[in-house]
């Protein structure tokens, strides 16, 4: 099967988005989605988002973030590799935008939440389901614990970071919790650091996102909490509401205070962390992700209509977007090659969700192996002509889109702008424009 029957072919049933396929049931706390919640296919999705903007401004504070985190992973990867711990992986991955045709190759490392640019995708990438299941609940019955395990000198975390995660799974499954109505649906493990007499000390503590399934009141709820902080050696454990859900899943190290370490705390440090879980996906939350995997489904979030007044809207308020289900792409098999292995060259990983990776606008990014250079070559080798095709057509049409829309959506926009203190048309960053050659196979920047 090549890469457009695999993208643009398979369950088809998912072309909608009404959760009208069987294919397309899929249960979380043994129930259907909501009827909020849509099934889509990759088709779809590149019709609905690729060439989507969203705020310049924005845009180009996520970019800034990212840079920085990518010079504090280099960083810190070098301290730790001067100490002996091997942190980057070997070969070349590069990133090849679709309709802008910009390259960047990518370092790749181990996947260690003391990398910055490592724990930003674990983070992502759990709290990406945590929102979804939010966004599914009753806000009334959701609240977050906050649970410290203390401060424990670094070379006693390991013990300490198993013993806080044993009391807090033991506390979950309780009768006593159980009797009250209270689940509990994810928690993690966050740390901070300090010297203290000369020594490195890590304060471990845990936001845990709990659903009540019961009334208590005031009275018998304080009950609970009291009972609650006897569980715990250190007896701190408070509740509050959840504001944004986002206060759940945060970080599980701050970079900065690594800086507090010496080259070798920081190595000793990654032996403690290493293969420990920080992320803990509990009740519904991990019930949900398992069906997802099971399916081989994903969750992506899409505009919430593709006429051109929501996509002259877009990027002002993303929230309005909406929970989708889409089946993953099944990775092409290879052949396997007799004799010694090697590696190979211009090998095409995989072909990215649309996202603002290279410009304000959304587009898909192919993800290659040890890239030559040769991106013509690449498309050719890999059948993937038509899709390259049809993402450019999509990325110039809703270009045209922008700049034809009537009267009364463009003073809507400018209502919006003057209100949200956006950047009017007029005074926007010049779009990154690609232009192709007579083949519609490469891309150069102008």
């Amino acid at each position: 099967m090549n890469h457009i029957e695999r993208y643009h072919n398979s369950h088809k049933g998912f072309g909608n988005r009404p959760l009208t396929s069987e294919h397309a049931r899929i249960a979380i706390g043994g129930k259907d989605l909501p009827a909020a919640v849509g099934a889509i296919n990759v088709s779809r999705l590149w019709d609905d988002t690729i060439g989507v903007e969203i705020d310049p401004k924005a845009w180009g504070k996520s970019e800034e973030q990212s840079n920085h985190l990518k010079a504090q992973s280099e960083q810190i990867a070098r301290r730790l590799e001067g100490q002996g711990v091997n942190m980057h992986i070997e070969g070349q991955t590069s990133v090849i935008g679709v309709c802008t045709g910009v390259i960047e190759k990518t370092i790749q490392y181990r996947n260690s939440n003391i990398i910055p640019v490592m724990q930003s995708r674990n983070v992502h990438d759990i709290s990406k389901h945590v929102r979804f299941f939010a966004d599914m609940t009753n806000k009334k019955t959701l609240r977050m614990l906050v649970i410290s395990g203390g401060w424990v000198d670094l070379e006693n975390y390991r013990e300490a970071h198993k013993a806080h995660t044993r009391r807090i799974s033991k506390f979950a499954a309780h009768e006593r919790v159980k009797e009250a109505g209270i689940e509990f649906c994810y928690y993690n493990v966050e740390n901070t650091i300090k010297r203290e007499n000369g020594a490195a000390r890590l304060n471990l503590h845990s936001h845990v996102l709990i659903k009540s399934t019961k009334r208590l009141g005031p009275k018998k709820w304080g009950e609970f909490m009291a009972w609650a902080r006897s569980q715990f050696p250190k007896g701190y454990i408070h509740d509050s509401k959840i504001k944004n859900v986002q206060e759940v899943v945060k970080y599980v190290f701050k970079p900065a205070e690594f800086d507090r370490l010496t080259d070798e705390e920081l190595a000793a440090l990654f032996y403690q962390t290493h293969r420990l879980k920080f992320f803990h996906p509990l009740g519904e939350i991990r019930e949900f992700r398992k069906h997802l995997e099971d399916n081989k489904h994903k969750l992506v979030k899409v505009p919430p209509d593709s006429d051109i007044e929501a996509i002259e809207q877009l990027g002002n308020d993303k929230d309005d977007w909406q929970w989708c289900v889409m089946p993953k792409a099944t990775p092409k098999q290879r052949e396997k090659r007799e004799g010694p292995s090697e590696d190979v060259d211009n090998v095409l990983m995989a072909i990215t969700t649309p996202s603002p990776k290279f410009s304000n606008r959304f587009e898909p990014c192919l993800v290659v192996h040890n890239f030559d250079g040769n991106l013509d070559g690449l498309i050719e080798q890999e059948g993937i002509g038509p899709l390259i095709e049809k993402a450019r057509r999509l990325w110039h049409e809703r270009a045209s889109m922008r700049h034809t829309t009537t009267a009364t959506v463009r003073a809507n926009k400018k209502k919006m702008s003057a209100k949200r203190q956006y950047r009017k048309p007029d005074n926007l960053p010049p779009y990154v424009r690609p232009e192709f050659n007579e083949n519609h196979s490469s891309a150069t920047i102008n």
